[in-house]
């Protein structure tokens, strides 16, 4: 499965029309789509970005389906800035049953040593979601690896932002290069079960 991942700046004074956007436009357009298979769109209150991820069942379906074969891309320039496009792998999509009553979600990113990817898919497959599954509150979880870069992305799903404030992730890894980046987001649209 692949995720295509844009993430753009909020313009200023368009904040409460993107997330309109999201939940009455972008998501349920990209839900119709015969190929997709789940779509996720948070806001980074902190650093000011709007983050939507669409999930296809492989590299020819992310590619053959453009946002613009579904919405009008000139609303998604009127509301944002310069989009930074990212095209992953998803290497981990735990029980999404509950996913949509998600309202805040946690991404981690992390750079991996190089030739440890696997093992660190292996790890938040084994040991993290495991360990994260029985918290209060959670409601989901997926990695995504970009192996060009060495990079992956976990994301946590949450029923509130309390709950996701109050179960901080787990410590530092062996596996990792350097510091996680995380971001604390609203959810805005999930269609992800």
């Amino acid at each position: 499965m692949r995720a295509r991942m844009n993430i753009a700046p909020i313009k200023a004074g368009k904040k409460d029309e993107t997330i309109t956007f999201f939940k009455d436009t972008l998501g349920p357009a990209n839900s119709r789509v015969q190929a997709n298979v789940g779509m996720l769109c948070m806001i980074d209150h902190t650093e000011g970005n709007a983050i939507a991820i669409s999930f296809w069942p492989s590299e020819a379906d992310n590619t053959g389906n453009p946002p613009s074969s579904y919405i009008d891309v000139s609303i998604v320039d009127e509301l944002l800035g310069p989009r930074v496009l990212g095209g992953y792998d998803v290497d981990v999509r735990g029980d999404m049953s509950k996913s949509g009553s998600a309202t805040h979600a946690r991404t981690n990113r992390r750079q991996i040593q190089p030739g440890k990817m696997d093992e660190a898919i292996s790890e938040y497959r084994d040991s993290v979601i495991p360990a994260v599954r029985s918290r209060k509150g959670f409601v989901g979880g997926l990695l995504l690896s970009d192996r060009d870069n060495n990079t992956t992305l976990a994301i946590s799903l949450w029923t509130s932002e309390a709950d996701m404030l109050a179960n901080q992730p787990l410590g530092p890894d062996s596996l990792s290069v350097g510091s996680t980046v995380r971001t604390e987001c609203e959810v805005t649209y999930v269609d992800l079960d």
